[in-house]
């Protein structure tokens, strides 16, 4: 475990997990796998300290997979509300990868389903609150998830998976978003705050300057991608289509059925997000669907 300031330690990882203390309790900031939670409940241990709940950021299985293993010790599994139902049901979660029916068998694995459902005890909204006498705010970080929350404790903003750190970007070259635009107003507001330090899921801390240069970065790649999309769109276009062009532009080669329904997600949460806009349309004929740049789109 590694202390940022005082009370505030993260045990780093491919998912950081956070541990916010006072006064001898403890809340954790997402689980990553049981072996992630069990260090931090032996760290805790040997220092004193009790974790009395955990906080999930958001319901992917990369953020509470060990907190089966939590709950049976007796600690509080805490989430927002839209996040409550993939933690309770994980089989929901697993579902929207695969077009809104039951799972292919190869999405039914450890990196995107959890072992074992696990109950909500305490669904907050965002504001500040006081548990165990530990005093801390949430703060609604839609985009990546539509729940998803950051936590913020004295002067340390555990900002979840609200944006991607280059090493990141490096493996998702198409950063996988849930809603576009909403992300869109998640960079805004973080831009608008300022802390110490900014915790993010996946990469190291940052000061707010450092922050400041990843918003740039996330910005850029969502305004380069709906660039490419649209350009592609110059005449109507079959879904698949899409997917090889924008695979093919990002240099992206999938290496199993599972990465291949990721992204094909994330690409279809851009154009789900420039059909709203009124930047693209779509026409059905001939027994398939055409997506198309919206030519008569004024401005």
């Amino acid at each position: 475990m590694k202390e940022l300031m005082k009370g505030v330690f993260i045990l780093p990882g491919d998912t950081n997990i956070g541990l916010i203390t006072k006064d001898g309790y403890g809340l954790m900031i997402d689980s990553y796998r049981e072996k992630s939670a069990r260090d931090v409940i032996k760290f805790a241990f040997n220092n004193g300290i009790e974790i009395k709940g955990v906080i999930t950021t958001h319901a992917h299985v990369d953020h509470f997979g060990g907190h089966d293993f939590l709950f049976e010790k007796g600690v509080e599994i805490i989430s927002s509300p839209i996040e409550e139902a993939v933690v309770k049901y994980p089989i929901l979660g697993t579902m929207g990868m695969s077009h809104g029916v039951y799972p292919l068998s190869f999405l039914q694995n450890e990196h995107f389903l959890a072992d074992k459902p696990v109950p909500v005890d305490r669904v907050l909204e965002q504001g500040e609150h006081e548990l165990f006498g530990i005093r801390f705010e949430l703060f609604d970080l839609p985009g990546h998830t539509l729940g998803q929350i950051g936590v913020l404790f004295k002067d340390a903003f555990f900002i979840a998976d609200s944006l991607f750190c280059p090493k990141r970007m490096a493996s998702h070259k198409v950063p996988f978003h849930k809603c576009i635009e909403r992300e869109l107003d998640t960079l805004d507001f973080l831009e608008k705050t300022n802390y110490r330090l900014y915790v993010p899921s996946h990469g190291d801390p940052m000061t707010k300057y450092e922050l400041d240069k990843m918003i740039d970065l996330n910005r850029k790649i969502i305004q380069e991608i709906e660039v490419e999309i649209l350009e592609f769109l110059d005449r109507p276009r079959e879904l698949f289509q899409i997917y090889d062009y924008i695979f093919e532009k990002r240099n992206m080669h999938p290496p199993n059925g599972s990465l291949y329904f990721l992204l094909q997600n994330t690409i279809l949460s851009y154009l789900s997000h420039l059909e709203r806009k009124g930047d693209i349309t779509t026409n059905a004929y001939d027994r398939k669907l055409y997506w198309q740049r919206n030519t008569n789109r004024k401005g």
